[in-house]
């Protein structure tokens, strides 16, 4: 206590006598802008040199951001902000110079790049603003610290700047210890990757970068593979290519500026695919290359993009490459900072006679813009007099310090939906410190590390570079608690996630083992519910017939609209039964479903007999079922039974079917993942349908015969024939039965207007005996139909007429239909006639029946 007391006194003494004043200038803490028409601050950057990029697009955000602030009026009765930059090229020496000049007003020499980028002379600067890099701010650190100027939004991420906690030196971007945490922490937990190596620049710069790696990575107990340095301002990267390169690093963290960082990108893409013996350690896989915010994401991918063009598009070096960002997308125009930013440097741009069409977003001026925007904000909200002290009070006033309280909240800046903060003042001095700093040391001025804050940004974004512009991906790496506060100023090591990897045997075996069974019983899941899966689909599709020849049928309600508007809850139930109905006989017949529209079924079958096996058994089952009794009040649902044998004739719904063989293509539906069909058929057996009664089956001639020539007497008990069909078949089937005699007269259902009576041809089937060449295929029921031409009728959206037969089994033989309408007029005859029934002329009766014209029309727009 005795030394420390003694110490503080020399300080006093040194300070009395007027020794350390002269130095440190003092004076100019408490100087005031009250009066003064314009508020400058200096910021020195490269404007020249490799890394011009990083300081013109730093000023350029800054400019817009105070550009904006004087058009709303300027600040303190309409004081304008005004910026003065002059050029460093990256080199301390030249930093050291322009800061001499800003704070101590020591003359530029001759030839400086300062000199050179002054336009004319300043004498009072409030504050420092927007320097580029560390190396550059390290030179002048213990003058800005001397000086208590305020030091506003450096673009550098060192620990230091934040670690001790000086309160003139403000910070808004995140740390690169922050940046470097986010990015083990996705490699080690998202992308699985251990072999990790870095690429630094030597310098303050590339330490502070490595010290971050190696920080994270002792958090996730992962040692680093190997690493290469290279000279500041140089493009000397071929020495830190091959030492990096032997230990086959599958990540890459490059601390660097654009030019090196991306000439070695392309060093490593290139020896990546060369032959083995030639490669420099790096195999075939793909790399991932990380590098923090500072590189100048803009300037990267401009030359990333030209190692590209160069390789005639052979290679593509943007890819695998992950920038860190510590503001949002400039090109994400859903954020308000955003926003604001291009509008105002737009303004800005214009205002300066400038093409805005030449306009490129980018994350360093948009991070300037958040700079000057942050400057103009504490500065509106200064209170008393215009001071740097109080400038720098307002940035960190907030309410109740009181630690025992648990006061966490601190100064939190919020504008364009953005929270900058927040910032917390120590509140703990040691005048100790204060020799520390003569003796050229960093003092530790604040006791209190828990409580302070002076880096606003608490939140790291990941990067790809995609086209010109660049895409964030991933989740955003931030330390905000949920409740908004924080618990370090810095990322906390904590908040990394550490992989599950232990080198305690037992402990592995006890995480393993139990993970392995989990996964294990979760596979054996997957494949029984993915087989039954695929199992149950192929079921469902297993009688779908292949592309050619096959039998399809339509199916509809009649009036089922009228019913559902009557009789809605009962059709609800009705239709089930209808629909179970007519999947169970789908299965009995080895029928497939195509597609089912409201209560209309539209199915396919490989063998002709079973679809019109499938058509009778469905009829019959119809007939059979028992309805909701509400049903049977409507005319089109009403019971009928046959007088004699009190047997039903009608019950329930009403169902037409409508049959058609043909060609179709089998084509697999990708959307409903099951076959369908295509073709001129499917068109016709839909047509037949529309022209069917209710409970009535009409099939095509072309149906008819094929399941002739199949089965003949075997399935058909009787077919009915009209006179006027020419075809050849005729006399085939006439042949075929035995005792063949005509019938009496038949009323046609033909005839639109006139009762048209024709003689019928009345087969019989005969005795199984019958000689047949054909190869008897099997059925699965022992039913036999009847057949009976009802003439050539005109199918919508069809050419020509097409002739249709109407099939009935033993119980359906009392169904009576009402005619088939045709609206013929008598105008159109003779055109139906030379169409394709113009045979009125040859007697193709085969039994010389009494022959006749029949009456055919089309619809008028047909004519």
């Amino acid at each position: 206590m005795f030394i420390r007391l003694t110490l503080v006194f020399v300080i006093f003494i040194l300070f009395y006598r007027g020794d350390v004043i002269d130095t440190i200038n003092t004076s100019s803490v408490e100087e005031t802008w009250n009066f003064e028409e314009e508020i400058i601050f200096a910021q020195s950057g490269p404007l020249s040199g490799p890394s011009n990029s990083l300081g013109i697009e730093l000023r350029d955000g800054i400019l817009a951001a105070f550009h904006e602030a004087n058009l709303l009026g300027g600040i303190w009765n309409s004081k304008k902000l005004r910026l003065v930059t002059l050029d460093d090229k990256y080199e301390p020496i030249y930093t050291k110079q322009n800061t001499n000049y800003f704070l101590f007003n020591k003359t530029l020499p001759n030839g400086s790049p300062g000199g050179v980028s002054l336009n004319q002379p300043i004498t009072k600067v409030f504050g420092l603003i927007g320097y580029v890099g560390t190396p550059t701010v390290d030179s002048v650190f213990k003058d800005v610290i001397s000086s208590k100027v305020p030091l506003i939004g450096s673009f550098t991420g060192a620990r230091w700047l934040r670690t001790p906690f000086y309160k003139n030196v403000i910070n808004l971007r995140a740390s690169y210890d922050d940046e470097t945490a986010a990015m083990i922490d996705w490699l080690v937990n998202e992308q699985l990757i251990t072999k990790i190596s870095i690429l630094y620049q030597n310098d303050s710069f590339g330490n502070a970068g490595l010290e971050g790696v190696l920080r994270a990575l002792d958090h996730v107990k992962i040692p680093l593979s190997s690493f290469g340095l290279y000279t500041r301002n140089t493009l000397n990267v071929e020495d830190a290519v091959t030492s990096i390169g032997r230990a086959n690093p599958k990540a890459i963290i490059m601390i660097g500026t654009a030019a090196p960082v991306a000439k070695f990108v392309k060093l490593v893409r290139d020896f990546s695919l060369q032959p083995k013996n030639e490669r420099q350690g790096y195999k075939e896989e793909e790399i991932i290359f990380l590098t923090v915010s500072f590189v100048g994401s803009a300037a990267l991918s401009k030359q990333l993009h030209s190692y590209s063009i160069q390789s005639n598009g052979t290679m593509d070096y943007t890819k695998n490459v992950v920038i860190t960002q510590v503001v949002p997308s400039p090109f994400d125009e859903s954020f308000p900072l955003v926003q604001s930013y291009q509008r105002a440097r737009k303004s800005y741009i214009l205002s300066n006679g400038g093409d805005v069409s030449k306009f490129v977003p980018s994350f360093i001026e948009l991070e300037g813009y958040l700079v000057g925007k942050f400057t103009y904000m504490a500065l509106s909200q200064t209170t008393k007099s215009l001071t740097r002290t109080n400038f720098i009070n307002t940035v960190y006033a907030s309410g109740s310090r009181d630690k025992s309280a648990g006061d966490l909240n601190g100064k939190i800046f919020i504008f364009d939906a953005m929270k900058v903060g927040p910032f917390r003042d120590c509140d703990t001095f040691d005048p100790l410190d204060e020799l520390m700093l003569i003796n050229n040391s960093r003092p530790f001025l604040c006791n209190s590390t828990t409580y302070n804050c002076n880096q606003g940004l608490k939140s790291v974004y990941k990067s790809q570079i995609s086209g010109s512009s660049f895409k964030i991906f991933g989740f955003t790496f931030s330390w905000y608690s949920p409740g908004g506060s924080f618990s370090t100023c810095i990322s906390d090591i904590s908040t990394m996630r550490t992989p599950p990897i232990s080198n305690n045997r037992e402990l592995l075996l006890l995480i393993i083992i139990p993970v392995s069974v989990t996964v294990l019983l979760i596979i054996i899941a997957l494949i029984s519910y993915y087989s039954y899966r695929y199992y149950r689909q192929r079921k469902e599709i297993e009688n779908a017939p292949k592309s050619g020849d096959i039998s399809i049928a339509f199916t509809d309600i009649l009036n089922s609209s009228t019913l559902w508007q009557t009789f809605e809850k009962s059709m609800k139930e009705a239709l089930l039964i209808h629909n179970a109905i007519m999947r169970k006989n789908l299965k009995n017949f080895d029928g497939y479903e195509v597609k089912t529209n409201g209560d209309s079924f539209y199915v396919a079958f490989r063998n002709p007999a079973d679809c019109i096996d499938w058509a009778v058994s469905v009829q019959h089952d119809l007939n059979k079922a028992k309805w909701p009794s509400e049903l049977y009040n409507a005319w089109d649902c009403r019971q009928v039974w046959d007088e004699e044998t009190r047997n039903l004739i009608w019950s329930g719904l009403r169902v037409r079917i409508g049959i058609h063989f043909g060609r179709a293509e089998n084509q697999f539906d990708k959307v409903m993942k099951r076959p369908d069909y295509f073709g001129s058929a499917i068109n016709k057996a839909a047509r037949i349908e529309s022209i069917a009664g209710g409970g009535q089956i009409l099939v095509s001639e072309e149906f008819l015969l094929e399941t002739w020539k199949r089965y003949r007497t075997r399935l058909y008990s009787y077919i009915y024939l009209l006179d006027d069909n020419p075809k050849d078949y005729v006399r085939d089937i006439t042949a075929t039965f035995s005792n063949c005699l005509p019938s009496s007269s038949f009323i046609s259902t033909n005839s639109g207007n006139v009762d048209s009576i024709s003689s019928v041809v009345s087969v019989s089937r005969s005795s199984d005996n019958n000689s047949n060449p054909e190869k008897k295929q099997k059925r699965k029921i022992a039913l036999l139909y009847t057949a009976e031409d009802l003439g050539k009728h005109y199918l919508k959206g069809l050419q020509g007429l097409s002739r249709v037969f109407q099939i009935k089994s033993k119980e359906m033989q009392k169904r009576q239909y009402p005619p088939i309408q045709n609206n013929f007029t008598d105008a159109s005859l003779d055109l139906m006639n030379t169409m394709d029934l113009n045979h009125q002329d040859q007697d193709h009766s085969p039994i010389g029946a009494v022959k006749f014209k029949k009456n055919y029309i089309v619809p008028i727009d047909n004519l």
